[in-house]
């Protein structure tokens, strides 16, 4: 099987079954796998003569490499071209940020429960980044915050402390 874009189908894969055809007396491949090519925004073929490539070293260090496998995932389809442009690449970016801004609250439930901190308390903050920057933290942010912490009781309703149980017991 060959995989190659449509664009050297004559000019390198018919020279390529001609030359094994003629050397060998078979063919090289049975099957040839056309993929599309990433074009830029104006719609040209990427390319290293015309300089309007997308180095991917460069886009890593900048935007990060999860916003570059966003962009190159979720613009590409099947045996079509992908548009690749700046744009595409900083709206990948603001995502992939979105999704680790979502993912930062469990993660700081997640070091509470293992350090056995978790509690009434971490829903309103006290003791969530020395408490102060919690209630710095956008109006947003602690909604979601303690949204995920009230479905995380809702899951969890064993390993956690309720608001009576946080009060010391008088022996």
């Amino acid at each position: 099987m060959l995989e190659t874009g449509y664009d050297i189908l004559f000019f390198w894969v018919c020279r390529m079954v001609m030359m094994g055809i003629t050397l060998t007396g078979k063919t090289p491949f049975k099957e040839i796998y056309l993929h599309g090519l990433v074009r830029d925004e104006k719609g040209k073929k990427m390319s290293k003569t015309t300089g309007n490539v997308v180095d991917p070293l460069v886009s890593i260090e900048e935007l990060g490499t999860d916003a570059l496998r966003y962009a190159l995932l979720t613009s590409s389809q099947p045996g079509m071209d992908t548009p690749l442009s700046q744009g595409v690449m900083d709206n990948a970016k603001s995502f992939a940020n979105k999704i680790w801004t979502e993912r930062r609250p469990l993660h700081h439930h997640r070091v509470r429960e293992e350090s056995g901190l978790a509690g009434r308390r971490a829903v309103h903050g006290h003791e969530l980044h020395g408490g102060g920057e919690f209630r710095a933290m956008p109006w947003i942010e602690r909604a979601l915050l303690s949204r995920c912490y009230r479905r995380w009781l809702r899951a969890s309703p064993k390993r956690c402390c309720r608001t009576a149980s946080l009060r010391p017991r008088k022996s």
